[in-house]
């Protein structure tokens, strides 16, 4: 009986490390110097928008394109904002309620071309952003006590709506559209393709494709 059982702990202990052996390990995909270099304009882009406090609507990596939900104009106590690039706009966000959404589209700008002597490298990527302005037509709440002054200041910091189960601010048939705002999306775009420009000075990226 002893033997027997032996046995059959040997014939398990054999099969186990044969099943072991058979195992082969599964290699990773080599990344291109190009795909590391949108990796690093795509986080740009979202540590950006997030600077400026924009909250993300759609990450749609494949088409490099990111766009955020609309988002309330700065007012002229919130000094810490940097959405509203001029003192106009600042202004204009005090006195009725804007609106500003940002999509950014990444692109990819052709390598130098080489020649026998020089060393390829990867396709990089900038950013092109636009920002899209929108204004209520409701008219603007009036501030008539202190009570009123302290919930506006604390409505930025509260719950978004759509977050509630309610509609997107900025949408839907109380909104005219305004146009672009060119000036704040030059301010975010140079942000992001200079972060871009320094994160592949300190992490250059090598072309690895064949």
């Amino acid at each position: 009986m002893k033997s027997a059982i032996t046995t059959v702990c040997l014939l398990a202990g054999w099969t186990a490390l044969t099943g072991c052996g058979q195992q082969t390990p599964v290699s990773a995909i080599p990344r291109t110097g190009g795909e590391a270099n949108f990796d690093i304009a795509w986080e740009a882009a979202l540590e950006t928008l997030r600077e400026y406090r924009f909250r993300i609507d759609r990450a749609d990596r494949r088409a490099g394109i990111i766009t955020t939900y609309p988002m309330t104009g700065r007012y002229w106590f919130e000094f810490w904002r940097a959405d509203a690039a001029t003192d106009r706009d600042v202004l204009e966000g005090s006195l009725q309620t804007i609106y500003r959404t940002v999509t950014v589209r990444l692109r990819r700008k052709a390598p130098p071309a080489t020649g026998p002597t020089t060393t390829s490298r990867p396709a990089e990527c900038f950013a092109e952003v636009t920002v899209h302005t929108a204004r209520s037509d409701r008219p603007t709440p009036q501030i008539t006590s202190a009570s009123e002054a302290f919930e506006m200041f604390l409505a930025p910091h509260r719950p978004s709506s759509e977050a509630r189960g309610g509609p997107v601010p900025g949408t839907g048939a109380n909104v005219v559209q305004l146009g672009k705002d060119p000036a704040l999306a030059g301010q975010i775009q140079l942000r992001i393709n200079s972060r871009i420009a320094k994160a592949l000075s300190i992490y250059p990226r090598p072309d690895t494709s064949p």
